[in-house]
Parts: C-alpha cells; structure tokens; sequence
C-alpha cells in the first residue's frame, strides 16, 4: 500500500496498540495483510488531524492479482461447480429477465453463499458476470432463504436491479410483498459490509433474529449492547476481511462520528456493499411518522461515494415517493412499486351510534367470531374457546387499553394490555405471549406494531392483518366525537408547528401534509365508497379488480352471497340499515311541521336529548352541549367498567345527561360552562385512576 491511510478513532477503549506477538519476521507481506485492518491504522491527536489533509480513496481501476491467485481459474471452477446445480435452479422462473444488467463497480465479492459460507470473505474477484449473477441469485434464493421462487415478479425484478450496482433502487411494495429480501439477498453475493437503516431498536432485533436464524451474519449497534459486545463487532469492521454481511443501526445512532468514521473507513477500502434506507416514509413529510434524524443521512454520500442505495417503503403514495427521492439524493433511481391492494382484507366502518349496545360488546362479539372462524370451518375437533389466530384492538389512550382488555377478559376473551406506560420487560412479556399464541388479543396504543411479523392476524390495521394471504378483517369503530377529538390533535399540533424553528416553506409543505392526510382518513371513514378503492386513490393506484359480487351484495341488502363471515356481516348491517331507515322516517315526519321555526327546531332537539327548559347561555352551541355530554358518558362508562365488565348504557346516558344539565343551568357564559365540565371530568377521572366509582357519594 503506497502512503499511509488515517481512520480517526474516538472510542479511548479501542485505542490500543495490535500486538505483534504473533506476526513472524519472515512473512513481512503477510503481516502487512494481517495488521490491514482498523487496528493498524496510526492513532492521531486531533491537532494532528486537523494540520493532516485528508487522502480521498477511490476504487481500483481493475482487480489486483495476486501471486498465487489464478482468477480466471477460479472463476472457471466456480462455473464448472454450478453445472451440478442447474437442474435443481431450472425449475426458478425467469421473472427478471427485462431488467438490463450493466457491469457495476468492483467489489470484493464471495463465492456463492451457503448458509455455512455466507461469512467466508476468500477470493478476491472482480465485479460479478451478467450471466453469474442470475445464477447466485437463484442459488442464494435456494440455499439461504429456503424459497423456490419469488413472491412476485415485481420482487424478482427489484433484486436484480440491486444486486446488479450501477444505480440507486426505491422499492414501494406492501405489507407482506417481501421487502427485505430486495436488500438482504444481494448483500450476501459481495464481499464487504451492508448497512441498513432502521427506525426501531424493536424492528432491528426483530430483523437481526430472522437473519441470524436463516445463518446469515448479521449485527446491530444499538445502546442495549454490553461493552464486550460492541468491541467484538468494532474487530471485526475492522479487520481486512469482515464477516458481517448486514449492520443494522438507527438513525439517530448513524448521525454519531464514530459510526460515520467507520462507515468512511469501509468504503476507502472497499467494503462498503450498500446503503440501505428502510422505511423510508420516515424521511419525508407526507409520511405518517416523519424522523428529523432520516433527513441527515444524505451526508453520507459525501463518505461513502461509491455505495449504491437502496430505500424501502410501505406505505408512501406519489408525493411521499418524490420527497423521498429528493431528501434521500437517490441517482438515476430505478423505481419499483407495486399495488396496495391486497384482495384477503376485507375493510369495513362501524359507526358506534348505531350499534346496540357498547361498541366494546360488540367489537368483542366480532372478533371472538373471527378468530375462531378456522376453528368451525376446519378442525372441529378443537375444543370451544381455542382460538385460531390472533388480533389487535388499537386504542387511542393507555386507559382505554386497559379498560379494553379488563372488558375482554371479563368475558372470557383473554387479553393483555400494551403501551408506553408499561416498563420494557412487561412490554416485552406481553408481546412474547402475543406472538406465542398464549394470548390472543392485544389491547395497544399504536407504540404497538411497526415490526411485527405474524402471519395469522385476523383482526387489525391493514398493515399486519393476514400476511399469510387468509381473509381478514380491518374494521374501524367511528363516531362524531373521534372526528372531534382528532380534529383537536391535528389542531394542535399545527398550532406547535408554527413555534418550530424551519423555514416557511417547510412550515407549509408540513401543513399541508398533516391537513391532506387528515382529510384522507376523514374521507375513508364517512365517504360510501370502496375501502380498497379509497386506498388505491391515496396511494396513486389503479382502482384495484374487485369483486363486483360483493358490492352488489351490500346494496341489496345482503341477499344471499355470503359464507360464515358474511353472514357475520350481514346481520350487523342489517341492524343499521334499519336504524337509518328508522330515522328517516322520523325526518320525514317532522318535515310535515313546515311552520317551525329553526329556533324552535333547536330548542325541541335540546329537548329531547336533555329535556332541558326554555333558557339558555347566550353563544353556547348545541353541538358544544353534545360533545360534552359525550365525553361525560364515556368517563363514566370507563369509571363502572373498573368495577363490573357489563353495565346499561341507558343508565350512563342518563346519568350524564343529568350532570351536563345541572352544569348548564349553573353557567351563565360559555367559558365557565366550559370550565365547569372540564372540572367534573377531571373528578371523573380522579376517581376511575384511584379504583373509587363515582357515584352520587362522589359527585360533588
């Protein structure tokens, strides 16, 4: 090696001198060889660092031969040895064959990896032949992850511009399409280093487990790691040769100097396989869970010239794609994406005001049918009350997880809580016992899920319902008062948005963000259209092939195209279709009354829902009056369930009926009836928090 190479180290525990014990005078090359890691690097002070100018590594112009190394005779043995293979790789569908393959940039590259070989670094070949490269892709595919074919041609496709190196890839597939295999697959076919960003500590060990299972060398640098085995990972980055094949850090972590020297030293000498972005909506603002730290990461193009990138997403629609690709500096991208629509989930709204009794009793009677609907149709052998499957009841606060889980429980659902609340060991029994099967409902906050790898979800979000392709359900509970509590997070969060120290037209592009994706949401819960339809308009899809059938079905009535689960959905849409006929015919006759006014209008509507008299606070709406009331019931309700699992509704109504009232009297302006409300719920809530029921002994 002409001149000297510098890598600044400031870690004081790794700055000891390589022993040279070992090293025999004899073979002065191969102690060279050997000391060509980290560890030989001359340690500088900072003074010396700064008067030094920095050398800028580039790639070699082609291979360096060795003495002993035939290159072309290993090359030849390597094709001679897959001749063995070909028929067992014949039967792989050629589903990449249009993507043209260019010559990428050399790499130190491996042999074709098994799973008891993937870590051995040996032979030192140039960038992989075109005709090579399909070869170990199909042998790796095989070998490595067990699969005799792709998930999807769009998958195929996507590897292989990967695996080939000459330009960044942004992959928007969905939940289940297989992602991390694009990344993880042609990261083991070169020598070197992947690194792979993640947002979670929970989604790398989650990912660092699945790979370490299939034997693949993989690693994380998190601050959960012990001393020992942060220093065991450092030793190997900086030997000559490292066995990890993946590293998986966050990006708070990566934006430390440590993690960019090491990523610069990586690639100076030529180790650096790729840059992998995972959950890439995380860059940009039109995604639902934006990180600053994501933002830094185009830095390291400036450390890393010669990596290709790789960015991956599930959830980004065309303008979150294009913010991604800007923020991220992705060049001559290759873009592949494919449809959202995923024809085993059944989507659904439930408005909560129609449903016969508490939205609770009747969520509970939907998913005890939906998880046991395998156990009816399949194995009747099976016992009643074991479940098949699993779900998750996402909730907005940690009281409602609780009391949701005490419902379900109560009733002979089993059922654990999961929130921020809890410490991480109990968060982490929890979802063991979820993932287990011990437990089969989850009551969580959406702390709850990113990550989570579990095929047979049958009631949930869309994105973890039914990774094993079986029909299941994603229904939403709504009502008039989560538009109003939503309304109230999305207010206040641009009213904070506003202090926030960026530009104007970050501000705005921010704005404009949260507003369109409020309204997104709004639009699927109240607009009468298709659910999967309103998904493929958001994320800039084709209207996806539905079953017409079914569509048919629901404006008939429900006729009779159905199988056990229809028939679930039949029966509560019937319910509700004669709720509504059932107000409408109360309009209409109140349409008859042509001379009443609208204050008299407003006055009968007070009326009847409070029994009110005639007077009334100057200003004050009646849908402020509503709200309140609302928001009385539902503490009262939380309150009793602390207590008992089943109460009257009747009898919570009424009771909060009868304290807005007697509020509303005592106010004479809007603001101190406001004040007034907002002190009983507190007491409310006091007493709920301390297991005391607020009854008529606690009230005042």
């Amino acid at each position: 090696m002409n001149g000297e190479v510098v890598i600044i180290d400031s870690d004081e525990d790794d700055q000891k001198p390589c022993s040279s014990k070992t090293i025999k005078k004899e073979d002065a090359a191969a102690a060279t060889n050997t000391a060509n890691g980290w560890g030989f690097l001359k340690r500088l002070s900072s003074k010396d660092i700064l008067s030094k100018p920095e050398k800028k590594a580039t790639p070699p112009s082609k291979t360096v031969k060795r003495p002993s190394d035939d290159v072309k005779t290993e090359s030849k043995i390597i094709r001679e040895e897959k001749v063995v293979k070909k028929r067992k790789l014949a039967n792989i569908k050629s589903e990449f064959d249009e993507v043209p393959i260019t010559s990428a940039a050399p790499l130190a590259a491996v042999q074709v990896p098994t799973p008891a070989a993937i870590a051995e670094n040996t032979g030192i070949v140039s960038a992989i032949e075109p005709v090579d490269l399909k070869e170990r892709i199909k042998d790796v595919l095989i070998t490595v992850f067990k699969h005799k074919e792709f998930k999807s041609k769009h998958q195929g496709k996507a590897i292989l511009a990967v695996a080939t190196r000459n330009r960044d890839v942004f992959v928007s597939f969905p939940t289940g399409a297989g992602k991390s295999l694009v990344y993880q697959l042609p990261s083991l076919l070169y020598g070197g280093v992947s690194i792979v960003v993640s947002p979670l500590i929970a989604l790398i060990t989650d990912q660092v487990a699945a790979c370490q299972k299939k034997g693949i060398p993989c690693e994380s640098l998190n601050s959960k790691l012990t001393t020992a085995e942060r220093q065991r990972i450092f030793e190997d980055l900086r030997s000559p040769q490292p066995k990890i094949k993946l590293l998986y850090l966050t990006p708070e972590g990566l934006a430390t100097d440590y993690l960019q020297k090491m990523i610069k030293s990586l690639s100076d000498r030529n180790l650096l396989a790729y840059i992998i972005v995972d959950e890439a909506h995380c860059v940009t603002h039109w995604g639902h869970d934006f990180r600053p730290d994501y933002l830094k990461l185009k830095s390291l193009r400036k450390l890393a010239p010669n990596a290709p990138w790789v960015a991956l997403t599930a959830t980004a629609n065309t303008k979150a794609q294009e913010d991604i690709i800007k923020q991220l500096e992705l060049k001559k991208v290759n873009i592949f994406k494919s449809s959202t629509f995923r024809s085993n989930l059944f989507y659904d709204i439930i408005m909560k005001d129609l449903v016969q009794g508490s939205a609770e009793d009747h969520m509970l009677r939907f998913i005890r049918r939906c998880l046991r609907m395998d156990v009816e149709k399949k194995d009747k052998g099976k016992k009643a009350g074991e479940w098949v499957g699993s779900g998750i009841v996402y909730c907005r606060t940690r009281d409602e997880c609780e009391q949701m889980a005490r419902s379900f429980n109560a009733a002979g659902m089993p059922a654990l809580e999961y929130h921020a609340g809890l410490s991480a060991k109990i968060r982490d029994e929890v979802q063991e016992k979820w993932m287990k099967n011990q437990v089969p409902v989850i009551a969580a906050t959406i702390a709850f899920g990113m990550g989570i790898d579990k095929p047979d979800v049958r009631y949930t979000e869309s994105g973890r319902a039914g990774r094993d392709g079986k029909r299941s359900y994603c229904r939403v509970y709504y009502n008039k008062g989560d538009r109003n509590f939503c309304n109230f997070l999305v207010t206040k969060e641009l009213n904070m948005l506003k202090g926030k120290k960026i530009s104007d037209e970050a501000k705005a592009e921010q704005t404009q963000a949260i507003k369109a994706g409020f309204e997104a949401m709004l639009d699927f819960c109240e607009k009468p259209m298709c659910r999967h339809a309103a998904f493929g308009k958001y994320f800039g899809d084709a209207v996806a092939a539905l079953d017409y059938r079914l569509i048919t079905v629901f404006l008939s009535g429900y006729t009779r195209y159905e199988d056990a689960a229809d028939r679930i959905e039949r029966e509560e849409r019937e319910k509700i279709r004669n709720v509504v006929t059932s107000e409408f015919a109360k309009r209409r006759k109140a349409a008859n009354h042509a001379s009443t006014s609208s204050a008299a209008e407003d006055k009968d509507r007070v009326t009847l829902v409070l029994r009110d008299g005639d007077w009334k606070v100057p200003g004050l709406t009646l849908d402020k009056r509503e709200l309140m009331l609302n928001s009385f019931r539902e503490a009262l309700e939380t309150n009793a369930s602390r207590f008992t699992a089943f109460s009257s509704a009747n009898e919570h109504v009424s009771a909060a009926a009868q304290m807005e009232k007697e509020l509303y009297l005592l106010s004479k302006t809007p603001t101190t009836y406001t004040q007034k409300c907002a002190m009983k719920l507190h007491q409310i809530k006091k007493a709920t928090k301390d297991m005391v029921k607020f009854g008529v002994e606690t009230k005042s």
